[in-house]
């Protein structure tokens, strides 16, 4: 907005009511999803079980496969075609290929086959906001440090707001 006030001719400057009326609807919009996320995150349940469910989907590993080719320098488009034949090959069976089978696509699958487990999924994607252990470790530390840190600007904020006493003595 301050972008469009500037290339402005001064004159304009004088009937710019109607652009508030969207400012502050995006401020209201923000303002309740704010507060439903933070009533979903209070009431929020994990359910291990659920969970543990979701990612034993072997479809899901899929992923690692084409990974494991492009870290191996093959480019992602083939990593794809190859990961596509043996999904459409075998299926959500392919998890539990013998590294020969998985060979025969291509000769860097047998390096992974024994390793094709969600928790090696997981553990494999070490990198900043990654779902490897450490590094979800170290974003809940980031994460409750940067809380602290705005509890206490929020607190100190509060501190330095007049109370109703001090309101009242002042000469209105």
């Amino acid at each position: 907005m301050l972008v469009t006030l500037k290339g402005l001719p001064l004159t304009y400057n004088k009937d710019m009511q109607e652009d508030k009326e969207a400012y502050f609807r995006a401020f209201d919009d923000s303002q309740a999803c704010l507060q439903l996320s933070a009533e979903m995150i209070a009431t929020l349940k994990v359910r291990p079980a659920g969970l543990r469910a979701a990612v034993s989907d072997p479809l899901l590993l899929a992923t690692d496969l084409a990974d494991h080719l492009t870290r191996s320098g093959l480019p992602f488009r083939e990593a794809h075609g190859i990961v596509g034949a043996i999904i459409r090959d075998h299926g959500a069976g392919f998890a539990k290929l013998p590294a020969a089978e998985l060979a025969s696509y291509h000769p860097h699958l047998a390096e992974i086959a024994s390793s094709l487990t969600p928790r090696a999924s997981v553990q494999s994607r070490d990198v900043v906001g990654g779902t490897a252990p450490r590094q979800v470790a170290m974003a809940l530390r980031r994460s409750r440090r940067d809380h602290a840190q705005a509890s206490a600007r929020l607190e100190e904020h509060r501190a330095s707001l007049p109370n109703v006493a001090t309101l009242a003595a002042l000469p209105w």
